[in-house]
């Protein structure tokens, strides 16, 4: 292993080992000198907490302060010493809750939120720069909130009616006082701590004195009686008590809603009169800064002749009918017109057409929709239904469908419903039966599986079947609650069911259920639980692997233990004394040990030497025989040989 990977890895464990041995039990919150304090205290925060550490090692430790739910204060530490955030000289903006959270490597633990409530606000003081202005003229009021932080928003009062747009976040207001004379003018202002604010006490009162302005308009009409329609009346609209400095305002001359003309400081007029009205009243406007003086009169125009009436002989026409009309005019030089008489040959209406809006679904309400292609409105078209009528419906408009609302509680079709069209004393056209399907909506859907969800394994083909009611085409899709926004399959389908066929595998284990829908709604079948069993051949397989791994190994013990037994007889073979000249009445004995029963060398070696080769005689140089093997396993032995 190299340094690098080394030394990281054991930087990583003495992390883990600290972090593991570290402990955050107990964060608290305290507000000192109180909760509740008065204006211009000095409070402090106090966040204190519970450590457990292993060793005596100093952690960095970051503090952070919330107010509500925005940070307002964060410090690093390595110090176990409370921390101790100030508010110096509290204000009402300082209300709210707060809260201390505290981490440590990872490990982090916040404090129960504490609630500091400030009472006590500065009162206002307002100041003006101006005591007297004249009428129109515009003044600067200012109010002072001395020491208030946070957001504050301003309000003015004159004589106890707020100021129109007065509530501003800043403290200044320039605005046109109403009406001369004294103004009562007082301020006061709010503080915004969300959720609540803060009003605070009025202020001190300011008269202001509006001055009226000492110009006025003046009207002056000649003739004002005795006037006839098509007469000359000579109007004038000017400006008094002007000055040098009188800054220019402007002046409408006006009749009714008729404006005549406009000007600065003086408007003339040559006006012919007409008898719209028995009085007409005429207005001269002065229009100074954001002042509006106005002065009218009224004059009476005598009717010279009455207005001509235009005629039509018959109270309805249609196309190649005969129109008669007739017209009055009258003289002296003046004209006058009729109201305009628009004449336009009534057009029968044709055949109507009637069709439904969207799709007609069983249970809801549909839009019929009824229209003649011509024909001069007003038209009234009428809703039949197997020969009764239904509803009523007047068009004022050309082209313009008629809207009928219905309910449909009915399956098949609409085929009994019809309409009829009109606008005179003619018979009235009648469309077409309606011929729309009423489409009933997806009511349910039931899901089975072939075959059954107990014999299913690896390999198997399985089919879904999902069947439904519901009016076709009607599309279905395959879903499995692991990746329900992907259906397996969709198809659509004319009859009440289909099916889904797949070759299963382990990751095919899973609720399924199909959704069906058509043009009303859709619905969601019941889920099947498929569990995907294993294989026949791996469940075979795997005794069977058994039953060689036993048997192998018993294979392998007998070889095993037949090779020690051959082993140890050769072993034996080996011990074989050959003196070079041993004397005739030397013995010979041989003692082999092992460590299990002793052996019985008198009787055993007696039954040995005559049943195998080497036996010894008187005189002649023998040999010791193999051992057997079951000689092996005795613990010691002797075999007394002459030779």
């Amino acid at each position: 292993m190299g340094l690098l990977p080394l030394f990281t890895s054991m930087l990583l464990f003495s992390w883990t080992t600290l972090n593991a041995a570290l402990k955050i039990t107990k964060v608290d919150l305290s507000i000192e000198p109180s909760a509740a304090v008065y204006r211009d205290t000095n409070v402090a925060l106090r966040c204190k907490a519970e450590v457990l550490t292993f060793g005596t090692e100093a952690l960095n430790r970051v503090y952070t302060i919330y107010k509500g739910d925005s940070v307002i204060y964060n410090k690093t530490t390595s110090s176990s010493e409370d921390l101790l955030y100030h508010l110096p000289q509290a204000r009402v903006s300082n209300n709210g809750k707060y809260k201390c959270k505290i981490s440590i490597m990872g490990e982090e633990k916040a404090s129960e939120a504490a609630t500091l409530t400030v009472e006590g606000m500065s009162t206002p003081i307002l100041r003006f720069n101006k005591a007297n202005i004249t009428e129109g003229e515009s003044v600067t009021a200012t109010c002072l909130a001395l020491g208030e932080t946070g957001s504050l928003l301003f309000s003015f009062y004159d004589n106890s009616k707020e100021v129109e747009n007065a509530r501003v976040t800043s403290n200044e207001l320039t605005f046109v006082p109403k009406g001369v004379g004294n103004h009562i003018i007082h301020c006061s202002y709010l503080v915004f701590v969300m959720p609540n604010s803060f009003k605070s006490q009025t202020s001190n009162t300011v008269t202001l004195t509006v001055e009226e302005l000492s110009i006025e308009p003046v009207l002056k009409i000649s003739p004002q009686d005795n006037v006839y329609e098509g007469d000359t009346v000579n109007i004038t609209c000017s400006v008094s008590n002007v000055t040098k400095d009188y800054q220019a305002g402007e002046l409408l001359l006006s009749q009714d809603t008729e404006l005549l003309k406009s000007g600065k400081t003086s408007i003339h007029v040559n006006w012919t009169a007409h008898a719209r009205t028995p009085m007409l009243t005429i207005k001269c406007r002065l229009y100074l800064r954001d002042v509006v003086k106005v002065v009218n009169k009224t004059i009476s125009v005598s009717e010279l002749f009455s207005v001509p009436t235009l005629k039509i002989s018959a109270l309805e026409v249609f196309q190649e009918d005969e129109i008669s009309l007739t017209c009055r005019i009258a003289a002296k030089g003046i004209k006058k017109k009729s109201k305009v008489l628009t004449i336009h040959p009534k057009v029968p209406v044709s055949t109507p057409k009637i069709w439904v809006s969207g799709s007609a679904i069983l249970g809801r309400k549909v839009e019929i929709f009824c229209l003649s292609d011509t024909g001069t409105p007003p038209i009234t078209y009428t809703l039949w239904k197997a020969n009764k009528q239904n509803q009523i419906a007047i068009v004022h408009e050309f082209n313009k469908a008629a809207n009928f609302t219905i309910v449909i509680n009915e399956p098949g079709r609409l085929n009994h419903y019809l309409c009829k069209a009109s606008n005179g004393n003619r018979t009235p056209e009648q469309s077409d039966k309606l011929q729309t399907a009423v489409i009933e909506p997806m009511t349910e859907a039931y899901l089975m599986v072939v075959p059954d969800v107990d014999d299913i394994s690896e390999g198997h083909t399985v089919i879904l079947i999902c069947s439904f009611l519901g009016t076709p085409p009607v599309t279905v899709r395959w879903l499995r609650d692991s990746d329900d926004l992907n259906p397996l399959k969709t198809t659509t389908t004319n009859i009440n069911t289909t099916s889904y066929e797949f070759v299963v595998n382990k990751e095919h284990t899973d609720n399924y259920y199909c959704q069906a829908e058509n043009r009303a709604n859709s619905v969601e079948s019941n889920k099947i639980n498929l569990v995907v069993g294993m294989a026949m051949w791996k469940k075979l397989l795997i005794p069977g692997t058994i039953i060689l791994v036993v048997s192998s190994l018993v294979m392998v013990g007998f070889i095993l233990f037949t090779r020690s037994r051959r082993g140890k007889r050769e072993r034996a073979a080996e011990l074989s004394v050959k003196p070079a000249s041993p004397k005739s009445d030397d013995s010979l004995t041989v003692t082999l040990t092992h460590d299990t029963e002793v052996y019985n060398a008198a009787t055993d070696a007696a039954s040995f030497c005559d049943d195998k080769e080497g036996r010894v005689t008187n005189g002649t140089r023998g040999s010791v025989a193999s051992l057997p093997a079951d000689i092996s396993n005795r613990s010691s032995y002797s075999i007394p040989a002459t030779v």
